[in-house]
């Protein structure tokens, strides 16, 4: 009884440890992918401006809600600029952004991205 209880514990934990790995991965990977799509285009990344434009398409055939649509689109400036924020903290503190040279483009290029979209507003 003891033994199995040892290979469910042991079995728990191996398939925590995999899980974990594989969410850590997955997170870092998007992030990644969200720096290479704001270095390469310097727009806001479609996986974060999609659900504002959506709701944005929606609302704007009716004028009616020109004040609604105003506040989305900064609501939507002010949450794009927060989510640069954190990955400039990323790309500040994270080992995975390796080199000087690396590093400082990255933050150039996303300090540059944070003016373009905060003069867009």
């Amino acid at each position: 009884m003891v033994l199995i209880f040892a290979l469910a514990v042991a079995a728990l934990l191996v398939l925590v440890g995999w899980s974990t790995n594989v969410a850590l991965a997955k997170m870092i990977g998007e992030k990644h992918h969200i720096l290479e799509e704001i270095v390469t285009t310097g727009q806001v990344p479609r996986r974060w401006s999609e659900p504002f434009e959506t709701k944005i398409a929606r609302l704007s055939h009716d004028p009616r809600n020109a004040g609604k649509v105003a506040d989305l689109r900064t609501r939507g400036t002010q949450r794009y600029l927060k989510k640069l924020d954190s990955l400039v903290h990323y790309v500040e503190t994270s080992a995975p952004v390796e080199g000087y040279n690396t590093r400082e483009m990255l933050l150039d290029r996303l300090a540059s991205a944070r003016v373009a979209w905060q003069n867009r507003e």
